[in-house]
């Protein structure tokens, strides 16, 4: 039998992709993990605690958001010139990134105990998803009861902005 040493590449490559993933793991990029609510998010210094990290999805979300509501080209406009913290580059959530903040056990608002959002108001919430096979709707989440459904763009509902992952709104 060959040790370790004989089958490893004299690169270190497997050391690096060791370190890798367990700064992943450390980092909460276990996407088997499901965390406490208590533990869930993280209020951010560094974004003078008006955004959270969502430590499940390691996406960051802004804490209170746009206190009325928009249709959908709106919502987009808001998050893309969206400043939390000084910092820019907010976008609007997916249908899977926001459907993934709903606690199915929890109703109005539909969130985990414990969660850091303010401002949450019942009702629809939009994504950046446009709804498959009609361009003049769009995905939403309802906040009041969990549920996934679809909007009328020209429709209003609230948002939500988020920063990180990796977005498509297709």
């Amino acid at each position: 039998m060959r040790s370790i040493n004989e089958v490893r590449p004299k690169s270190g490559w497997l050391v690096a992709v060791a370190i890798l993933m367990m700064a992943d793991t450390a980092m909460g990029q276990d996407w088997s993990r499901q965390f406490v609510s208590a533990a869930r998010f993280k209020l951010l210094e560094d974004f003078d605690y008006e955004a959270a990290l969502d430590r499940e999805t390691r996406l960051v979300w802004e804490i209170q958001p746009l206190g009325s509501t928009t249709g959908w080209q709106g919502a987009r406009n808001h998050c893309l010139g969206k400043e939390v913290g000084g910092r820019l580059g907010w976008r609007l959530p997916t249908i899977e990134e926001l459907a993934s903040l709903v606690d199915p056990d929890e109703l109005a608002p539909a969130l985990p105990a414990g969660h850091p959002f303010l401002g949450v108001l019942d009702g629809l919430y939009w994504s950046a998803t446009n709804f498959s096979g009609n361009p003049f709707f769009a995905r939403v989440v309802n906040f009041e009861l969990g549920g996934t459904s679809s909007w009328s763009k020209v429709d209003t509902a609230w948002v939500r902005c988020v920063r990180g992952g990796s977005a498509y709104d297709g």
